[in-house]
Order: structure tokens, then C-alpha cells, then sequence
């Protein structure tokens, strides 16, 4: 990622304000399928059963008045998605669970699909971390003596789940991954508003939005045990104060069960299925109007 894109006033951006990384030779970025293609058959059939509920429950927004209503396009100007480019990043951490990952998936599917009849291009990323416990950037830490403050010290993992040219539709078959317990673990929030931002920033548009799903603040035991208690927040802050102030470019984010109010310009709290008719779409369709 060109991070001085976003950061040209410093000579390191890399290391700016404290923030640094120890070892990024172990970080990944896949493309969901990828994952897909790597899961055991036990995985497969865990992920059968998920996806069987995922579908069922967002199957009934499709023929949900209120989301007909919401999304129709009434070809006025204002209201039109065309020249926009927008993604929406989720933050795959070990606490969402159960009905909360599935609601995560329900409105990053609904809110694409309200952007596209908009007429937007969108892309649906995720991020987590490879491993528990650091991964091969702590071990390699520990055989070099454990130097002091090493900064972010874990495997990055970042997911794409669907790019900008890929169909919607694909989307049934990638993001359901996310509802397995292995795809979900530590979350660093900062880097990986500067990957989704780095994508954008790559595609032909007239406005750019980033939209974060997140349940909760960033975390990683590894990192965050050795380097000042707020390493992670305090970077997460930063990227968005700066992705905020360039040109074209919104930043909002959904809470999920979690206040987002104080780090994010934009922000509003979803807390069940209801929700995502109720304020989630209409807050994501002002993103583009």
C-alpha cells in the first residue's frame, strides 16, 4: 500500500506518529475463493449449514417491502450512485459471533446491493489476523531478542470478498466464510483502512466512500502487550482523521453492538436485523446521494 498517498508530509510514513510495523513478510491479502478452496470437509460442511441460515434470513429482505421502497431508484440526479466508487470493510474479530457475524454479512450484502441500484460500484473487504499470539512476526520478534517497542507485531490477514468488477451475486458464495470461527481473530483497524483506502484510491470515480463495519475497538494481544497500551487506536484515529480530509473521500462506519461516534465522522449503532432497514440503509444511501 502507498501509504505517503495519504501521508505525504512525512519522510517515513510507515513509522509516522509512533506507529510501526516489525515484520510485514508474513501479511496476507486472499481473495475469499481462495479460502474457499483450502477448507477441509469439515469446514465445508460447517459451512453448508451457515450459509443454508445466512441465505434464509437475507433471502427475506429481498421480497421486504421496506427494502424495495428504500432502494428504488426514482432516477433523480441527486439520488444517483453513478461516478462513485465505494467499499465496505468489515473487521472479521473473534467477538463476532453467532447472530451478530450473520447480521454483519446480512447488511454488507443489503447495503451493496442499495448501492449498486443506485448505481455505485462497491467492493466488500474483510481483515483479521493469520493467527492467534502473533504468528511468524512475534516469533521472529523473540529470536531477536525481543527488542523494545517493536509496533504492530502479528500476520495481517485482509480478505476480498468482492472486488469492484465481480458481480454481486458472487457474494453468496465468498461472504458466508466469515460466519467460520477461523476467519476471525485479532482486528488492526488502522492498516487496513489504508489497504481499502489504497483500492479505492486505484479505481476511476468522482467520489469515494469507505464504510467499516466493526464490532469493537482495535485488538491484538501480541502487539498490544509489548508497545504503549493505545498503539492501535491511536493509529486507527489518525488514518481516519487523515482519510477524512482528502479530497472526494467519506468514512463512515456501522457500529455493531458498539459505539463508533468518537473515532468515525459519521457513525450509527446497529443492533439487530431490524435495524438494517430501519437506519442502517438509509444511512448508507445518504452516503451517496
Amino acid at each position: 500500500m502507498d501509504w505517503k498517498r495519504f501521508f505525504p508530509q512525512m519522510p517515513n510514513a510507515d513509522e509516522s506518529f509512533g506507529y510501526r510495523v516489525y515484520d510485514r513478510r508474513y501479511d496476507r491479502i486472499v481473495h475469499a475463493s481462495e479460502l474457499r478452496q483450502k477448507l477441509t470437509n469439515s469446514q465445508r460442511s460447517q459451512l453448508e449449514e451457515l450459509t443454508e441460515q445466512y441465505t434464509t434470513q437475507v433471502d427475506r429482505w429481498a421480497f421486504d417491502q421496506r427494502f424495495k421502497e428504500l432502494v428504488a431508484n426514482d432516477g433523480a440526479a441527486e439520488h444517483s450512485g453513478g461516478g462513485i466508487c465505494a467499499t465496505i470493510l468489515i473487521d472479521q474479530s473473534g467477538s463476532l459471533k453467532g447472530d451478530l457475524a450473520i447480521l454483519v454479512c446480512m447488511a454488507a450484502e443489503i447495503i451493496a446491493e442499495a448501492w449498486e441500484r443506485r448505481g455505485a460500484r462497491t467492493e466488500i473487504l474483510g481483515f483479521t489476523t493469520a493467527t492467534w499470539r502473533g504468528g511468524n512476526a512475534r516469533t521472529r520478534w523473540l529470536e531477536e531478542g525481543r527488542p523494545p517497542n517493536p509496533g504492530r507485531l502479528c500476520d495481517l490477514l485482509h480478505i476480498i470478498y468482492k472486488d469492484a468488477d465481480a458481480k454481486l451475486s458472487s457474494v453468496r458464495w465468498t461472504l458466508p466464510l466469515l460466519l467460520l470461527s477461523q476467519f476471525r481473530k485479532e482486528n488492526v483497524d488502522g492498516e487496513a483502512l489504508l489497504w481499502a483506502a489504497d483500492r479505492l484510491e486505484a479505481q476511476v470515480a468522482r467520489r469515494r466512500i469507505l464504510l467499516v463495519l466493526s464490532d469493537g475497538v482495535p485488538a491484538d494481544d501480541s502487539t498490544l502487550s509489548v508497545n504503549h497500551a493505545s498503539i492501535l487506536l491511536d493509529h486507527l484515529k489518525l488514518v481516519v482523521q487523515h482519510l477524512s480530509a482528502q479530497p472526494d473521500f467519506s468514512v463512515a462506519a456501522l457500529g455493531i453492538m458498539h459505539e463508533t461516534g468518537d473515532i468515525y465522522p459519521q457513525s450509527l449503532t446497529l443492533e439487530s436485523p431490524d435495524d438494517i432497514g430501519a437506519k442502517a440503509l438509509p444511512f448508507a444511501l445518504s452516503l451517496v446521494e
